[in-house]
């Protein structure tokens, strides 16, 4: 019977680590695949470990004996392959769970029976890069469109360890053998034709150990090499004035590298230094536990009803599923109603304790302390168009960024509506937090309160960097459905919330003349609010974009109060 899926993994003295590779699989609740297993002539006890799984898995071929490297290990393994779905995979790669397999299956059945003219050559899913500890260092999301874009510029489009391959690509087209590092780039230039023919699959399907060969920095001038070449090769855009400059930089760090280990991270950070370039990520650096499927969600709440359920709905489409409501004494029936029937955790405050309620209670303490965490008002919404991947891009802002407290949404300006009574000094204070792009251009540097974040353990509002955030570009972007309450007819949410709050617990609302005035009472206390903690961090830090923060607050503050 001919299987659904082929694994190949190509081995060269991998014992202590092939065992990672074999339990992953061992576990799949789908059995139907074969494991090819390369090996390279191993003089340790690989063979051996691979046999030990021979009873566990549905079917494994071991084949060893001289090869010119991975992608002629890859070449062997492909043409004895009976699957009809290629998976490639190292020897320390892991599935990243047990039912991987059976849901790369049942996606890529559906989208066979949904497919018009033609079928699908890729299938694309995200991985995952962790420490010797499985801790989580990055995530790289699967990719399914723009991938030629990518390819034409030099650049890896999806993750190969999380990319099913269709067996007819590979009738003609394997894998060059004489490329080293950059043979799966160089595959997917020839092979993939246009996106019609590939699907992304919306979930994780690979851990792999950090640390592999085309990672290293020593290796890094030969992987760009190769990769402007079959750039050059294939679309003639590799070998660029930028790619060659770039080239001579990573070949000068490599040497280093190569020749100095023991003290090339000291010179590269010199370098870095010298050319203005924020530091190099601490290596081997402690992490705390990061789990995408169970970080907390907490939603601080006071008798807004409406906002509440458009937040939960669209963090239940997107599978958050741990999710805390922190509830600020509210009085709503509504609202409070809804609460009962929430199947989820729901802790009510026998006061209100504004938006710092979470750490003000005492409750979580320990959560927060432990854990990554997610804290948001309710009335901030992601835009529909807000990739699944959200929280991943989040926390890979965290490890890159160790100063940065937490990372979030960037706030949507450009729709808020001209009706809106404090437009242009919402803009005022709003604009500078799109002033300062972080080097990739995927997002800002700019302060966070408690719109929608991910924030690192042990966070609190007493730290000297509490604002000290990152907000992405969209489509990472949300709203903030108060700037576009512009007057009219109040529903009953709306008017019962607007005669029970108190001026402390609300910010940016207006929707009539009463409750304008209301607003300035409300923007006084939240400016001198945001004041103090603006005056503690500029103590501190010299962001540009914080002092100048601090100055449109003051200005603010002023006009307000008719200075």
């Amino acid at each position: 019977m001919t299987p659904f899926f082929t694994i190949v993994s190509a081995t060269r003295n991998e014992a202590q680590v092939l065992p990672r590779l074999l339990e992953s699989l061992r576990s799949q609740s789908c059995r139907d695949f074969e494991l090819l297993i390369q090996d390279g002539a191993s003089c340790d006890a690989t063979a051996a470990v691979a046999s030990s799984f021979q009873d566990a898995l549905p079917a494994v071929s071991f084949v060893s004996g001289l090869d010119n490297g991975i992608y002629d290990a890859w070449n062997k393994a492909a043409s004895r392959a009976k699957g009809e779905w290629f998976l490639f995979l190292g020897a320390d790669d892991a599935l990243y769970g047990p039912d991987i397999l059976l849901r790369v299956k049942d996606a890529l059945t559906s989208a066979k029976a949904n497919i018009n003219g033609g079928g699908l050559s890729f299938a694309a899913g995200g991985v995952v890069v962790v420490s010797s500890e499985n801790i989580p260092l990055r995530y790289i999301s699967g990719k399914a469109g723009g991938v030629t874009a990518c390819l034409r510029v030099a650049a890896m489009p999806t993750p190969f360890p999380g990319l099913f391959i269709h067996r007819s690509l590979f009738a003609a087209d394997f894998f060059d053998p004489a490329l080293k590092i950059a043979g799966d780039y160089d595959f997917l230039c020839r092979a993939w034709k246009d996106d019609t023919h590939a699907l992304k699959l919306p979930f994780l399907v690979t851990s792999m150990l950090d640390g592999g060969l085309s990672t290293q920095k020593a290796h890094e001038a030969l992987c760009c090499k190769e990769k402007f070449d079959s750039a050059e090769k294939y679309f003639s855009s590799g070998w660029t004035p930028e790619n060659r400059h770039h080239y001579l930089r990573t070949r000068i760090l490599s040497i280093l590298y190569a020749r100095f280990p023991a003290y090339a991270e000291k010179f590269h950070a010199m370098i870095r230094k010298l050319r203005g370039k924020r530091p190099l990520p601490v290596a081997n650096r402690p992490l705390p536990p990061f789990s995408p499927s169970n970080t907390p969600v907490f939603i601080i709440s006071f008798n807004r009803l409406t906002y509440l359920q458009k937040l939960i709905a669209w963090l239940e489409k997107n599978s958050f599923s741990n999710i805390i409501v922190v509830d600020n004494n509210s009085s709503y029936p509504p609202l409070l109603a809804y609460l009962d029937a929430l199947p989820y955790n729901v802790v009510r405050l026998k006061e209100n304790l504004g938006h710092l309620a979470i750490w003000k209670c005492g409750l979580f303490a320990d959560t927060l302390s432990r854990v990554y965490f997610i804290v948001t008002d309710p009335d901030i919404l992601p835009m529909n168009d807000c990739p699944e991947d959200v929280l991943l891009q989040f926390y890979n802002r965290l490890i890159a960024y160790p100063h940065i407290a937490k990372c979030g949404f960037s706030l949507i300006l450009d729709d808020i509506p001209a009706a809106y009574p404090l437009r242009e000094s919402l803009m005022a204070v709003e604009r500078p937090y799109w002033n300062v792009p972080l080097p990739d251009a995927s997002g800002y540097f700019a302060p966070i309160d408690t719109t929608f974040a991910l924030y690192r353990p042990g966070i609190t509002p007493d730290n000297p960097g509490w604002l000290e955030g990152i907000r992405l570009a969209p489509p990472y972007a949300a709203r903030h459905l108060p700037w576009y309450e512009t007057g009219g007819v109040m529903d009953e949410d709306l008017l019962f919330y607007s005669t029970a709050t108190k001026a402390e617990s609300t910010f940016w609302t207006a929707v009539d003349a009463d409750s304008l005035k209301r607003e300035n009472l409300e923007l006084r206390v939240r400016i001198h609010e945001l004041e103090q903690r603006v005056d503690m961090l500029s103590q501190n830090f010299s962001n540009k974009v914080i002092i100048l923060v601090h100055k449109i607050l003051r200005a603010a503050k002023k006009k307000a109060l008719g200075e």
